[in-house]
């Protein structure tokens, strides 16, 4: 499978995980779906963005390297923040609801 048929699908399915976020914000109310929502849609632009970075650095030298990587992981760091604090949302509104 070529890399851009594999780049397509993460994207579809990004986006398909965004939409049912979305609709799962809508019928709830909980704002932690739209975060995560947002978690997804920073992945999104991160797998768009970060070869740039890449791109943009003389990997022959070894400290620009290391601190593109670093760069590179610590924006992924935050994204999964972003997703576990609105996880975090979502399970502290459901616990505190009555059970049915």
């Amino acid at each position: 499978m070529s890399m851009w048929l594999m780049g397509f699908l993460y994207f579809a399915v990004d986006l398909a995980a965004v939409l049912l976020l979305a609709a799962c914000w809508q019928r709830t109310r909980i704002t932690g779906f739209a975060i995560v929502a947002a978690s997804f849609v920073a992945g999104i632009l991160a797998r768009w963005t970060v070869p740039w970075v890449y791109r943009a650095v003389d990997l022959a030298d070894g400290d620009m390297a290391w601190a593109a990587n670093m760069i590179v992981q610590s924006v992924y760091l935050v994204i999964a923040v972003i997703a576990v604090a609105g996880f975090w949302d979502i399970y502290r509104v459901l616990k505190s609801r009555p059970a049915a």
